[in-house]
């Protein structure tokens, strides 16, 4: 238990402290900055309530949330030289560090980041930006407190517990392709390199395109991971791909997420001709072996693909909407909704994806790409299955049953 005293009985302008033992029976002391008796008494009832809870630390063990988030980002510099994590993302985080956690919470000590805290730092957010925008900064304190917590500056998880009362409403629909958009791309594709192989017009660039689109078509990969395909990650013996890392904005080539990111994709012979084609034609000799460069052997920006080949595509194929665009990701939730669709075991697909858990596949991708005939023929044949009697258990009193199979169909809209 916890006592209130002077710090010196002898003197009565010394100040009060509060007195306990922790958890590991150690005697400790803390002064409140007033030296008030109430704001000893204060500390007695929150140390002892901490106690009992099992999530106390004691003020000399703890550090501030500044030098908390000081101690993350250098242990996240780390990552980037490793290739962990992407420059982008880890400037995205000290951005928001900069610019929100700290000027809000400063030194105060991350042991006492308290529930209401955090909630009213959020409400405060949701009014100057949008509410995925302010997911992120909750997840980047979220970062700092789990990093604080595994080397005992607190035994809280309070920005979990915001995260999971707060509610930012379903995740909207994923907008993907149907099956005869992508054929139309892909032929589109085909007929844009013929055309301009006969004027010698940006051949190598739109060449360069017919090869994103069957990566991303047929083998399910994001942008990054095709512009971080390397001669030695390309198996033609074989016929696979080894996604082992992916290119950010920066032109820096990163590690998977998880383990799960290194995967061997196998690759349909259209796609392995369409490769092979750009190796021997347009590939430009560089140290780290990518295979899609410039001419010059710079990258090819994300804002340079959409402008000049994404966007022109969308647009001669009749796809493009100015207010709502295809995004070029459409194309990867296509192919992984296709393998499900086509009965690929859904380990399998997530294995092909990338994703540690294949739960993860089945609420991002597997959706609905045919409408909803397939589902209704399914419910159709398992109510078939189940009205249909064994053949031994027909009463022959009993008038014929209609079959689902004969009933009329139902009007549809």
């Amino acid at each position: 238990m916890a006592s209130v005293r002077r710090l010196n009985a002898k003197d009565p302008k010394s100040p009060w402290i509060c007195e306990y033992t922790d958890a590991a029976g150690k005697r400790r002391r803390e002064t409140p900055k007033t030296g008030l008796k109430k704001d000893a008494e204060a500390i007695k009832r929150r140390v002892e309530t901490e106690l009992q809870s099992g999530q106390h630390v004691a003020i000399s063990q703890t550090i501030g949330i500044r030098d908390a988030a000081d101690l993350w980002l250098k242990s996240g510099e780390d990552k980037v030289r490793s290739g962990i994590i992407g420059e982008c993302t880890w400037r995205g985080f000290r951005s928001i560090i900069d610019s929100s956690i700290i000027p809000r919470f400063g030194n105060r000590p991350i042991k006492d980041l308290t529930f209401t805290d955090v909630e009213a730092w959020h409400s405060d957010l949701l009014r100057r930006l949008k509410p995925v925008t302010a997911k992120n900064h909750l997840l980047a304190l979220k970062q700092i407190e789990d990093f604080a917590g595994k080397r005992g500056f607190t035994k809280r998880n309070i920005v979990k517990q915001v995260l999971a009362e707060v509610r930012y409403g379903g995740k909207s629909q994923i907008k993907t392709f149907r099956m005869e958009q992508v054929q139309l791309l892909l032929r589109l594709v085909d007929e844009l390199n013929i055309t301009n192989q006969r004027k010698t017009t940006n051949v190598r660039g739109y060449f360069m395109l017919k090869a994103a689109v069957q990566l991303a078509a047929f083998c399910g990969l994001r942008m990054g991971e095709i512009w971080g395909l390397t001669v030695g990650c390309v198996d033609m013996e074989r016929g696979v791909l080894k996604i082992r890392h992916s290119l950010t904005q920066l032109d820096q080539l990163k590690g998977p997420k998880t383990k799960a990111g290194n995967r061997d994709i196998p690759m349909p012979r259209r796609v392995q001709e369409t490769v092979a084609e750009w190796c021997r034609r347009f590939y430009v000799t560089n140290e780290r072996g990518l295979i899609f460069r410039m001419p010059g052997g710079s990258m090819v920006t994300p804002r340079n693909f959409r402008s000049n080949y994404w966007v022109p595509l969308l647009q001669r194929a009749g796809l493009h909407d100015a207010a709502d665009t295809m995004h070029f990701h459409a194309l990867r939730h296509f192919a992984a909704s296709l393998m499900i669709e086509l009965g690929l075991p859904l380990t399998d697909v997530a294995s092909l994806l990338g994703h540690e858990k294949f739960d993860m596949t089945l609420q991002v991708y597997a959706h609905p790409i045919v409408g909803g005939n397939r589902r209704h023929e399914a419910f159709e044949r398992i109510a078939s299955a189940l009205a249909a009697p064994a053949e031994n258990d027909v009463d022959a009193t009993m008038p014929p049953k209609l079959l689902i199979s004969e009933a009329r169909p139902i009007a549809t809209a």
